[in-house]
């Protein structure tokens, strides 16, 4: 996302970008989601950080969307060393989410649900930011991310003068550009290393 911003606002920084599991502006669909969060994290008592009970709702609410349905339904949580559904959900969401100040979830929270590459300051659309964007561009998505879905990404795409979209097909989720999983992450490896050896085109 930053990358996207830096070469949006006319900078000559950046010669090609790439974006993995992302999107140019937070959607209504996601800023739902995401107002329900925040909402979970307001209920602490300002301890520092967050109180238990207050990590184990945002655990479980935040489990189910940052992976997707296919994902526990095939027993994906298997690949990351947990033989129990249960266990992979307090390792992976409860104690991380347990490492981070409440003050840092509620930031990284505000953050995201207000992203918007269009909030420049000079007026124009998504749509002209965008098109601005002239470098070679690469946009990674996950077919199964349910923050930044597949049809955001390939109408971004299609307003990037010189992008490419490559589907990224894994049970993963969102998650799945973090290369959790061996597959996931050659898939990611051999894609940008392609990118950054394309010369001139996309």
């Amino acid at each position: 996302l930053l990358l996207l911003a830096y070469d949006a606002w006319g900078t000559e920084m950046v010669a090609r970008l790439a974006c993995l599991c992302g999107a140019a502006r937070t959607s209504p669909w996601q800023s739902v989601f995401l107002g329900g969060m925040r909402a979970l994290l307001a209920l602490h008592d300002g301890a520092t950080p967050a109180e238990p009970r207050v990590v184990e709702a945002l655990a479980r609410v935040w489990a189910p969307w940052g992976l997707c349905a296919a994902f526990y339904d095939e027993g994906g949580y298997r690949a990351a060393g947990h033989d129990d559904q249960e266990l992979f959900i307090r390792s992976y969401w409860v104690e991380r989410l347990t490492t981070f100040r409440a003050a840092d979830l509620a930031a990284m929270l505000d953050t995201w649900q207000s992203h918007d590459l269009a909030t420049r300051g000079d007026g124009a659309s998504l749509e002209e930011v965008l098109g601005r964007i002239s470098c070679p561009t690469l946009l990674i998505q996950s077919t199964t991310d349910q923050y930044f879905r597949l049809d955001y990404a390939v109408r971004e795409c299609e307003l990037l003068p010189n992008a490419r979209l490559v589907e990224l097909d894994s049970v993963w989720g969102h998650v799945a550009g973090r290369g959790r999983v061996a597959r996931d992450a050659a898939a990611i490896g051999a894609v940008l290393r392609e990118h950054l050896n394309r010369g001139s085109n996309p």
